[in-house]
């Protein structure tokens, strides 16, 4: 599928990259998948048993037929397996613009166990560089007897029974070992399932879902990373006085002519005279993640706004309507008008995702928002 990128900024701060915003145009003659989101209770991950929603976005062409099917990890048998959607889950919503598409899925309860059951010690799943900071105890032992235990602490209804203790023993003696093994052990044996989607009989879109205990595991009374879904509550355009390059809501607010809250205003007017500023309105907490080295920090996020627009007379969408990166390291950007009056309408979407480098399979958490829009001349 042919894709425009109209500006790519990479701020690269050390060895980690800080943010990476871009544009993208979407055409009306190909679908163009522009967000599939995991969505487990708000949380971008699921345990074994967890019933799971998966939200998938679409733009430019017409979504008529849709074929779902799931790998699971090699040891665990089919490439293309279907058993896991949820008959009768699957809905569509569609509109002028775009389609969305919400399916529910049901995680296989030994999708883990059997993802390890041929390992032979933890020692062989590490990296070398790790032994010396594990027990050599642990290091020894089978997955197949970790997970066990795991599987136990996970879902047992008695916190208090033996078999808890005995679990907590195995993987540590003591609250402080506990708190340094448990988050490096649920890493190692967290397994991907692989989604796949066949739009149209023709276009293929691809997932990963990070399958692993995180989430059962809360109630231990140690740091136990858990990765939520960013969201973003609205998008707002700000018609400013003045020809400017930059733009602040808070610093410039004398100089805002009218603001457009989206989710009640569908049409704008452009004059000269006067600049456009989108900004997309978020707010939600920053989630913690965990290398297999132990470093903690606060994850990152990634934007990406795409536009479409009606294509009259087969003009080429990206000369009629300009898209300008301000600042390059947030969920804004500065809005052109149109080079042509036969633009009428657009859409656009913001999808905002998050990453922290180092912690092995770390679900990805992803938000999106649209907005159609009329444009009066």
């Amino acid at each position: 599928m042919k894709i425009y990128i109209l500006i790519i900024i990479l701020i690269i701060s050390g060895c980690n990259f800080d943010f990476l915003t871009s544009y993208r145009c979407i055409e009306n003659n190909k679908v163009r998948p522009v967000a599939l989101i995991i969505d487990n209770k708000g949380l971008a991950e699921a345990a074994p048993r967890d019933t799971v929603s998966i939200h998938t976005s679409f733009g430019g062409e017409k979504v008529k037929t849709v074929q779902w099917y799931f790998s699971l990890p090699q040891s665990t048998g089919s490439n293309k397996d279907s058993s896991l959607l949820i008959p009768g889950s699957t809905v569509l919503f569609t509109n002028s613009f775009s389609d969305s598409i919400n399916i529910q899925i049901r995680i296989p309860d030994s999708v883990i166990i059997k993802a390890f059951e041929n390992s032979t010690s933890l020692k062989t799943l590490l990296p070398a560089d790790t032994y010396d900071s594990i027990p050599t105890q642990l290091l020894e032992k089978k997955p197949s007897e970790i997970i066990s235990a795991l599987e136990l602490l996970a879902y047992s209804d008695n916190s208090s029974s033996p078999q808890i203790s005995n679990a907590l023993q195995s993987i540590a003696g003591n609250t402080s070992s506990l708190e340094q093994n448990l988050p490096i052990l649920l890493q190692v044996f967290t397994v991907p399932i692989k989604i796949h989607g066949i739009i149209n009989g023709k276009y293929n879109i691809e997932a990963t879902i990070s399958v692993r205990y995180n989430t059962r595991l809360r109630n231990l009374g140690v740091f136990i990373p858990v990765n939520r879904n960013p969201v973003i509550n609205q998008i707002t355009l700000y018609k400013v006085r003045g020809e400017l390059k930059s733009f602040s809501p808070h610093y410039d607010h004398s100089r805002i002519d009218t603001s457009y809250d989206f989710t009640k205003t569908k049409s704008i007017t452009f004059e000269k005279g006067y600049s456009y500023f989108l900004f997309a309105n978020m707010d939600f907490p920053v989630d913690t993640g965990i290398s297999m080295y132990r470093a903690k920090g606060l994850e990152d996020f990634v934007f990406e706004w795409f536009y479409y627009n009606e294509n009259p007379n087969g003009i080429s969408a990206d000369s009629l309507f300009l898209i300008e990166n301000w600042p390059p390291n947030s969920g804004s950007i500065r809005l052109l008008p149109p080079l042509s009056r036969q633009v009428r309408h657009f859409s656009i979407w913001l999808v905002i995702y998050d990453y922290y480098l180092g912690e092995r399979l770390r679900p990805v958490g992803f938000g999106v928002k649209q907005t159609d829009i009329e444009i009066v001349y």
